[in-house]
């Protein structure tokens, strides 16, 4: 490699970390935001709230990006970063240890609704380019 391929590594590496640091600094905001205006119980409702909505966004974002040949520094600012803020792995997974049989169930249902969310996340942007497809056929008869 190069010295000038090295610099041109080492710039992009550099920008792709910024993109990261930054959608992820807004995403923690976000999250923090949501955490200081839901109630929270024994359900960490903050946080099945947070992680739910982010993998719906998750699968309504990659699937965009996906159909359109999104740019990967859309991807890494707003997947990567933002969503990657927003949502909390660690957050869930103390819950579960920390609540016994009830943290069991609360992370089952977590990760199940998690999963449903993603997969409706990203139906949606599949739905409406068949329907744009349809429209647009439907025009030319």
């Amino acid at each position: 490699m190069t010295a000038s391929q090295r610099a041109a590594t080492q710039s992009n590496a550099l920008r792709a970390g910024g993109l990261v640091f930054l959608g992820g600094s807004l995403g923690t905001a976000l999250r923090a935001l949501v955490g200081l205006t839901l109630p929270v119980g024994w359900v960490a409702l903050p946080t099945l709230v947070v992680n739910v909505v982010g993998a719906f966004a998750i699968g309504v974002l990659y699937e965009s990006l996906a159909l359109r040949d999104g740019r990967r520094s859309w991807r890494l600012f707003l997947g990567t970063g933002v969503l990657g803020g927003f949502t909390t792995y660690s957050a869930l997974a103390v819950a579960v240890v920390t609540h016994g049989a009830q943290g069991w169930t609360y992370g089952l249902v977590s990760v199940i609704a998690g999963l449903v969310a993603c997969w409706i996340g990203a139906a949606v942007p599949a739905a409406s380019r068949a329907h744009e497809t349809r429209g647009s056929s439907g025009a030319e008869r």
